[in-house]
């Protein structure tokens, strides 16, 4: 939070308005009608942005605490035709997505994407069913607690690029997981390093990633400094883990 994203991508938008490029075949010219998707709480931060950097946009919120109070349908049919952008909401995209699915957008741009870090989750499934040939995803966490959620924000971005979740797990996730283990073998931690190198390449040239680093001589916070530390369980421990493994409503999960 606080590098820019907002303004970068209204700038970016505003240059290829401006720009006048023909794209996709000539079916649009600078900029065609647009999409982005964010959480409600920062719907407000998008107008606001847009007011002050390029206020020539024809911009409508598809949300409740939009002004507009007519028929959606309406709505998106018009700023579809007028080349103009909505800003909905995660839900929103549940909500209206009969009619957004009517329709080609220039752009998608997903702010804080990894809302779509389930791949399974109905409105990942759904927002990937939207028809454009440009998907920008903006976040300050690509990925929380493991691999599949990187490879659903990919598969968004540059559908088919890591391939479907299965191959991406046999080939990626399962070497770079068995590698961090405690009891890993030297084989096994040379394989995880190489496999992550390997992704790291693939992926780095559709990541654009803005670090605290360039931002450093604007704040005066230490240095991070990580350790990873390896704790076995105590007896004790163990003992309370394997009871609770053996409580029915867990056994029910297996």
């Amino acid at each position: 939070m606080g590098l820019g994203k907002t303004v970068q991508i209204i700038a970016f938008l505003h240059s290829l308005e401006y720009s006048r490029i023909v794209s996709c075949h000539g079916r649009f010219t600078g900029l065609g009608p647009s999409l982005i998707v964010c959480p409600a709480t920062v719907i407000h931060q998008w107008v606001k942005h847009f007011h002050e950097w390029s206020p020539e946009f024809r911009i409508a919120v598809l949300h409740q605490s939009g002004n507009y109070q007519g028929n959606k349908a309406t709505l998106i049919k018009e700023l579809h035709k007028w080349r103009g952008i909505i800003i909905t909401t995660y839900l929103g995209i549940l909500k209206y997505n009969g009619n957004l699915l009517d329709y080609t957008w220039h752009y998608i741009i997903l702010d804080e994407g990894h809302k779509i870090r389930n791949p399974t989750a109905k409105v990942s499934v759904a927002i990937k069913h939207l028809r454009t040939p440009h998907r920008i995803l903006l976040t300050g966490s690509p990925m929380q607690n493991n691999l599949t959620e990187l490879w659903s924000l990919f598969d968004f971005t540059n559908p088919g690029m890591l391939g479907n979740l299965t191959t991406f797990q046999e080939h990626f996730t399962n070497p770079i997981l068995h590698g961090g283990f405690a009891n890993s073998t030297p084989m096994q931690e040379a394989t995880a390093l190489s496999v992550a190198t390997t992704l790291k390449n693939i992926i780095s040239p559709y990541l654009l990633r803005r670090s605290k680093n360039e931002v450093q001589h604007h704040i005066s916070l230490p240095n991070k400094s990580e350790q990873v530390l390896f704790c076995s369980l105590t007896n004790e421990q163990r003992d309370l883990y394997k009871g609770y493994l053996m409580v029915s409503t867990i056994l029910l999960l297996y």
